[in-house]
């Protein structure tokens, strides 16, 4: 009998998801993660792993506490085991200017030294030179080159700003006996021997980290400069983390759009419904910040004013990356991604992104058509024309993979599983990591409807489609259709199910 195949502990498992949905969870979505994912590991070959298992998580979860918080976790992680042993730092490269993206990274820097609890003996700024950084190293002649770590600002400059690359290994070279570590970057080169040139310069330095926030950007340094550590996280504008929105939006949709030599120019115009409001601006020129009397108070005044500028809109169009970073600091700002000219918007967005808040267009057009359909999705109180044949109220809901809520309760395998979803079954089961859940047997619902008839065609093609999946796992076996149909022609139009179970299962 079917009855067998259940158990009443795991049938829980199911009342806990629907626990969870309703907004009842006992285990927090931070504790999934750490004991999915665990610490920073100490072997260098398991990182790589971890980082992926982390950024996995992320973009399963639709909340931006939940994201902001957890990359500043993990960012803490890493740092806290690559500092372990010195509790003084020195931060150059430090950037003072309008562009609020910048300015974000650095203050999260910061943030995140003083987390750790980590004293920051010298900083300097972009401008500095060698007369700067000859102070910087006398302070690590005093303390000894043990017991200080250079941290190098992060960014979107390795490779695609060849003076920056050349700037770096000077510093590199007033330190060459100190820890040295590039906050997070991205990295593009424009031709083969412009990433030879550089991978040389940074291959000079005995005890150089480079920490990448894109796997493309991490694929790159590794195979080119093997001799260095380099791990995967998020960008240091996370360490500002969470912050609650202050004001209330102007504006249905504001456009930051980048007018520099990172820009695409051939997306064409934004247009918009009349009744939709939208402002087109960069905030590089904009959106003047008051000047400060300190460099750390300017730098809090920079992103902080940038975090104003966003607020005024409901929905953001970027082709910035940190117009997207600093977007996600905060709930309700749902933004649409257009690429920038080295690529590193979509890789970050492929290596950490949630398609729960974030859509990503190629043309003006599409991102203004993408802009009104968040504008209906999150502001439904919008008085935005409505389109005919179109689904109009949508609900969001907390998301976690089924590995880490089968960890997080200490459930080795699931007996049963029933997926019957109206449609997108064959999507689910394309997600489902075989070799890490053990679940005994499935019932999936094939039958496909048109209109008030069954669509015996796309009913046939469909149970064709999840038979093949299962096979390809090459650990489970078809046990009958529901209701049962003996007659090949017929299974398609009179069984609403089919039954798998794994080979290895105990048939007592």
């Amino acid at each position: 009998m079917m009855l067998q195949f259940y158990s009443t502990a795991r049938i829980l498992f199911v009342f806990y998801l629907l626990y969870n949905l309703c907004g009842h969870p006992k285990v927090t979505w931070f504790e999934m993660m750490d004991s999915r994912c665990g610490d920073f590991p100490l072997e260098p070959n398991s990182r790589q792993t971890w980082s992926k298992c982390w950024s996995d998580h992320f973009r399963a979860i639709p909340n931006a506490k939940s994201v902001s918080g957890g990359m500043q976790t993990m960012l803490l992680k890493v740092l806290a085991q690559l500092l372990n042993d010195t509790d003084k730092v020195i931060l150059l490269d430090i950037p003072v200017f309008e562009n609020k993206g910048d300015p974000a990274i650095a203050l999260g820097e910061f943030n995140l030294m003083q987390m750790l609890h980590k004293e920051v003996i010298y900083t300097c700024t972009y401008q500095c030179g060698s007369k700067q950084w000859q102070r910087a190293r006398d302070m690590v002649d005093t303390l000894g080159s043990g017991n200080v770590a250079v941290l190098a600002h992060g960014g979107g400059n390795v490779g695609g700003y060849p003076e920056r690359d050349l700037k770096r290994y000077e510093m590199m070279e007033m330190f060459p006996d100190v820890k040295f570590i590039m906050m997070p970057q991205s990295v593009f080169f424009n031709d083969s021997v412009q990433l030879r040139k550089a991978a040389k310069m940074y291959a000079k330095h005995k005890d150089l980290t480079i920490l990448l926030r894109s796997d493309r950007s991490f694929e790159v340094i590794q195979k080119a400069i093997p001799s260095v550590t380099s791990i995967l996280v998020p960008d240091a504008a996370y360490g500002i983390g969470h912050v609650t929105r202050f004001m209330e939006p102007l504006y249905d949709v504001i456009i930051i759009h980048r007018a520099d030599k990172e820009a695409v120019s051939d997306i064409g115009s934004f247009r918009f419904p009349d009744s939709v409001t939208f402002i087109e601006r960069d905030w590089d020129g904009h959106w003047p910040t008051p000047r400060g009397e300190t460099l750390v108070e300017q730098l809090h005044l920079f992103p902080y004013n940038g975090l104003l500028y966003l607020q005024r809109g409901r929905v953001l169009i970027t082709d910035r990356l940190h117009g997207h970073i600093v977007s996600t600091l905060f709930d309700n700002l749902p933004t649409v991604l257009l690429g920038n000219s080295h690529g590193k918007v979509r890789d970050f967005y492929d290596t950490w992104g949630s398609p729960h808040r974030t859509a990503i267009a190629h043309t003006a057009e599409e991102a203004s058509s993408k802009a009104v359909d968040m504008l209906r999705r999150f502001y439904p109180d919008r008085a935005i024309k409505k389109r005919i044949g179109t689904l109009d109220e949508q609900i969001l809901i907390q998301c976690y993979p089924l590995t880490s809520i089968l960890h997080a309760l200490g459930l080795p395998e699931i007996d049963y599983f029933s997926l019957d979803i109206e449609g997108p079954e064959i999507d689910i089961l394309r997600t489902i990591p075989w070799a890490d859940v053990k679940i005994n047997v499935f019932t999936i619902e094939f039958r496909c409807w048109d209109g008030d008839s069954v669509d015996e065609g796309r009913s046939r093609k469909k149970l064709e489609t999840i038979r093949k999946i299962f096979h390809k796992t090459g650990l489970y076996e078809e046990v009958t259709l529901l209701p049962p149909q003996s007659d090949p022609v017929k299974e398609a139009k009179d069984s609403l199910d089919v039954v798998f179970k794994r080979k290895d299962l105990n048939k007592s």
